[in-house]
């Protein structure tokens, strides 16, 4: 029983449902299992396919507060290249931010050089972001309220990621990461297989 349907997101190809929240285990990048509270959403394609994903508040948390990653892609009509969203992979990372605020880097699936069939995440610009989603990445996120730049501008980052983009928001611009996830993820792998 769907405890309430709210799209919070949607575009040409697809839309964001909110579902409600569950609590929820799972394994934060390799680590020991831990538990956090799962907002629940359903990323929905409008040619009919669909699968769940979740926002992971984590309550073990280090350095990642929040995880959005699909929970299951086994539904057979969804398109190929979204089977590379299942167990976990390709997931969104959220950590903490600058003066109470979260970031998350807008890493971009793309095919690998040797292995077109495989995708991995990889630094993209705000060309290729607009190119892969089909839309405009970067205004569709700084109009729900995050700024965008390169870690180096937002985080004072010294290290060898200075250059990545990086979206910066506030906790309570919570769609953020779902709408990121599908922008940098779903919509680049959706285009895949069309081009």
């Amino acid at each position: 029983m769907e405890l309430m349907r709210n799209v919070v997101w949607q575009c040409p190809e697809l839309e964001i449902i909110a579902k409600g929240s569950a609590c929820y285990s799972g394994v934060i990048h390799r680590k020991d299992e831990s538990t956090g509270v799962a907002s629940q959403y359903a990323i929905r394609g409008f040619s009919g396919w669909s699968f769940p994903i979740v926002d992971v508040h984590w309550d073990s948390a280090d350095e990642v507060l929040r995880q959005v990653r699909a929970d299951d892609v086994s539904d057979l009509s969804i398109p190929g290249s979204l089977s590379r969203l299942g167990n976990g992979g390709l997931k969104l990372d959220v950590r903490a931010g600058p003066e109470g605020t979260l970031t998350l880097d807008l890493r971009q699936a793309k095919p690998k050089a040797d292995d077109p069939s495989w995708f991995t995440l990889q630094n993209a610009s705000e060309s290729e972001l607009e190119e892969g989603a089909g839309i405009d990445a970067i205004a569709t996120l700084r109009g729900m309220g995050a700024r965008i730049g390169s870690r180096r501008e937002l985080l004072a980052d010294r290290s060898s990621h200075k250059n990545s983009l990086c979206a910066v928001f506030a906790e309570a611009e919570g769609h953020i990461p779902v709408v990121a996830y599908a922008l940098t993820r779903v919509l680049p792998l959706l285009r895949s297989c069309k081009g």
